[in-house]
C-alpha cells in the first residue's frame, strides 16, 4: 500500500516527494489502510480456501479494493478536519496498487500450489466418511494434505478410492511403510484399543514423531462442522463441559453490547426509511413479533422488520420462493436489513450477536422427537447470525436439512471463543454483500 502510495506521489509532479509531503499523504491514508485491510479479511483473500489462481479470487479482489475504494472517498471529501482531497494521487494510487496486488498475489498464489509442504497422512480403516475426507483432501489441494495409504481393517476387498492412494491389507506392511514413507499423521477411523495388533503399531511409531487423531477430529478441522454419527452423551460430557465459562460469557455480553450500540446508531436512519417502505407497499404492521426459544428453551418474543404479506398468512415456517413473501421484504431478506431489530433483543439478553438461531416453539417440539440432541444447542443464547448461517449454504426446517444446521451448531457450541464470534460476524458481513446466504 504505501509502496503504491510513493510510486503515485512520485509520478503525479514527476520527482520524488519532499519529507513534508510524504507525510501529510502517508498520514492520512494511513487512516484508511486498516479498513482496506478488514475489506480484504471479509473478502476472504487472506483465506487459503481463495488463494487459488481462478476468476473467484479476481473476482473478490476487486470487489475489495472498489469497496476499499469507497470508503476512502467518502472519508476524504466527509473528514470535517482536513481540506485532504487528493483526486489525482487517489486515483493513481487505484491504479497502482490495484496492478500491484494482482501481481504479487498472483505470483504467490501460484508458488504456493506449487510449493505447499505437504504432511503426508495414513489411514487406519475405511467409512464413508474415509471417502468424504478424500474427496476434501483432493478438492483443497492448496491445504498441503496427501493421504498416501490406507489400512484394509475389514475382511472384504476395498477398492482403491484414489490413484494416488495405495490400500494395504497387512498390518505388518503398514507399519514397515509408517516408519519409511515420511508420514506426519495417522487418522484412526475405529477405537485402537479394541485391537491388540494397532495398538503395537501406534506404539511403536511413537519414536517416530508421528501424530495420531481420531477421525472425527480430522474430519472437524477440515470442514469446519461436526460428524453426528460420532455424537452421544459421552461425547457432549467430553466437549461441552466448559459451556458455563464465566470469563467467556462475561466478555461476551459486554462485547454484544457494545456492538448492538454501535448499530442501533448506525442503522437509525435505515429503520425510518424501511418503515416508510414497509407502509407504503401494503397494509400491516411494520415489525413481525413471534414467540421464539432462546436458552434453555425459555420463550422470548424476537421482533424483526415485516417481510410477508397480513393476508392469507398462516404463520407457517417461510419456504424457497414463497409467495407470501412481499417484494420489498424479497430485498430486506436479501440484504439481511429485516434482522436490524433483533439487536433489541440483544440489548434486553434474550440473544446474543453469535449462537444458533432460535426457532419457533411448535418446530422446537416437532424436532426433537425426530432427532437426538436437538435441544442441546439451546444451552447457549441464540444469535443473529451464526457459524451455520455464514457456511454459504440454505438450510429449510426439514429434518435433513436440520441435521445439517446441527453439524454447525454443535461444531460452535465446542469450539465457541471471541475470536470466532469476531470470524462469524466478519463472514456475516462478507455474506451481506455478496448476497449470500439465508
Amino acid at each position: 500500500m504505501y509502496i503504491s502510495l510513493y510510486i503515485a506521489l512520485f509520478l503525479r509532479n514527476l520527482e520524488f516527494p519532499s519529507t513534508s509531503v510524504w507525510i501529510d499523504h502517508s498520514l492520512m491514508f494511513s487512516y484508511n489502510f486498516p479498513i482496506w485491510l478488514l475489506f480484504f479479511y471479509i473478502a476472504g483473500l487472506y483465506n487459503l480456501h481463495i488463494a487459488i489462481n481462478n476468476s473467484k479470487f479476481i473476482e473478490l479482489s476487486l470487489k475489495a479494493i472498489l469497496a476499499s475504494t469507497t470508503f476512502t472517498i467518502i472519508f476524504f471529501y466527509s473528514y470535517p478536519l482536513s481540506n485532504f482531497a487528493p483526486k489525482t494521487i487517489l486515483v493513481l494510487y487505484l491504479v497502482l496498487f490495484t496492478l500491484l496486488h494482482f501481481a504479487h498475489r498472483l505470483l504467490i498464489n501460484q508458488r504456493f500450489a506449487t510449493r505447499t509442504p505437504k504432511t503426508n497422512l495414513a489411514i487406519i480403516g475405511y467409512s464413508p466418511l474415509v471417502s468424504e475426507i478424500i474427496d476434501e483432501t483432493i478438492r483443497k489441494p492448496h491445504l498441503g494434505y496427501n493421504i498416501k495409504f490406507i489400512l484394509n481393517t475389514q475382511s472384504i476387498i476395498l477398492d482403491n478410492p484414489a490413484e494416488s492412494i495405495q490400500i494395504i491389507n497387512n498390518v505388518y506392511e503398514f507399519k514397515d511403510k509408517l516408519l519409511k514413507k515420511n508420514i506426519s499423521e495417522v487418522i484412526i477411523t475405529q477405537n485402537f484399543r479394541e485391537s491388540e495388533i494397532i495398538k503395537e503399531i501406534l506404539f511403536d511409531c511413537l519414536r517416530a514423531n508421528i501424530n495420531f487423531i481420531n477421525i472425527a477430529q480430522f474430519y472437524e478441522d477440515l470442514v469446519g462442522r461436526l460428524q453426528l454419527d460420532f455424537v452421544d452423551r459421552t461425547w457432549f460430557l467430553e466437549n461441552f463441559n466448559r459451556i458455563n465459562n464465566n470469563w467467556y460469557n462475561t466478555f461476551k455480553r459486554i462485547f454484544d453490547i457494545i456492538v448492538s450500540v454501535l448499530i442501533l446508531c448506525f442503522t437509525l436512519p435505515i429503520w425510518a426509511i424501511v418503515a416508510i417502505a414497509i407502509k407504503i407497499e401494503n397494509t400491516g404492521p411494520i415489525f413481525f413479533i413471534d414467540t421464539r426459544l432462546g436458552k434453555n428453551e425459555k420463550a422470548f418474543t424476537l421482533i424483526k422488520f415485516r417481510t410477508m404479506s397480513v393476508a392469507n398468512n398462516d404463520q407457517s415456517p417461510t419456504t424457497s420462493g414463497d409467495p407470501r413473501v412481499t417484494k420489498l421484504g424479497k430485498l430486506l431478506r436479501k440484504t439481511r436489513i429485516d434482522e436490524i431489530p433483533q439487536i433489541l433483543n440483544v440489548l434486553k439478553g434474550d440473544m446474543s450477536m453469535v449462537g444458533p438461531r432460535p426457532e419457533r416453539p411448535k418446530l422446537v417440539t416437532k424436532l426433537k422427537d425426530v432427532i437426538p440432541f436437538y435441544s442441546i444447542r439451546m444451552l447457549i443464547k441464540p444469535g443473529i447470525s451464526g457459524w451455520d448461517q455464514v457456511s454459504g449454504e440454505y438450510h429449510s426446517p426439514s429434518k435433513e436439512d436440520t441435521l445439517k444446521k446441527l453439524q454447525y451448531d454443535f461444531y460452535y457450541i465446542k469450539n465457541r471463543s471471541i475470536y470466532l464470534d469476531i470470524t462469524i460476524l466478519l463472514k456475516t458481513i462478507k455474506t451481506v454483500l455478496s448476497s449470500q446466504g439465508v
